[in-house]
This record gives C-alpha cells, sequence and structure tokens, in this order.
C-alpha cells in the first residue's frame, strides 16, 4: 500500500471515528463509494471497503454507509472535470443495476446525508436510487 495516502484514507479517519465513538457517539454516518469492497483490486476501492469494515467492527447502534458513484462538485483539477463530463455523457445510460453507479453531486448527497433524521439500527447502505 501506498504509505501516505494510506493514512490519510484509512488511518486518520478511522482514529477520528474512533475518537468520536469514545465521546459518546452511538451512530455514525460514513461516506464510502459504490463498489467498495476490501478485497477490491482498485487502491480506492480496496481502502475504502476496508475502512467501511473497521468501522462496522466498532459496533455502534447504527452505521449508515452511504455509497455514491461520482461526486459531481466544485474541484479544478483536470482529471477530475473530465470525469465529470464523462459523467454527464454516461450517466443516462446507466439503468438496471448500473444506475448505482451514476454521478451525484456533493451538494445533494450531503443534504440527504443531513436529513436522513430517522435512526435506523443496524448496518444500513444506501446508494444512487436512496439519494434520489
Amino acid at each position: 500500500m501506498k504509505r501516505e495516502p494510506f493514512k490519510v484514507d484509512f488511518i486518520y479517519q478511522l482514529e477520528i471515528v474512533k475518537k468520536y465513538q469514545r465521546s459518546g457517539a452511538k451512530h455514525i454516518s460514513l461516506i464510502s463509494a459504490v463498489g467498495a469492497d476490501p478485497n477490491s483490486w482498485n487502491y480506492y476501492l480496496k481502502i475504502k471497503g476496508m475502512l467501511e469494515r473497521e468501522i462496522i467492527k466498532l459496533g455502534f447502534e447504527s452505521t449508515n454507509i452511504f455509497r455514491p458513484g461520482h461526486l459531481l462538485g466544485n474541484k479544478f483539477r483536470l482529471d477530475i472535470r473530465l470525469a465529470d463530463l464523462a459523467s454527464f455523457i454516461v450517466d443516462p445510460f446507466l439503468h438496471g443495476s448500473f444506475k448505482k453507479f451514476r454521478s451525484i453531486s456533493a451538494k445533494k448527497l450531503s443534504a440527504f446525508v443531513v436529513n436522513d433524521k430517522e435512526k435506523k439500527e443496524a448496518i444500513n447502505y444506501f446508494e444512487f436510487n436512496d439519494f434520489i
């Protein structure tokens, strides 16, 4: 694993969640990624999956995991802007089981997370169809 990105993408986030739990938190929400899997060959999806797994092990009363596709937003890197453009072209063709891969604006996703006031017990996963 690449050491610095691993620290940022996994270790720091997990430590923050542990501190949050020690402060008395009983519920946690995590924005992950569609396709997150600790066994993935893709670095990003592997780390997201590992983080989900470790947070679930902490045993919060409820764990809400939001798995968006590509996040659209105010990003200034060329590669991200190109991904935004590709999403604009491809998204309308993603139907059925592929619909979960559609992009969503960071603003719309964050509004869904904040407004999801229902405290669901156990572990809950949310994907594109839940956000719209």
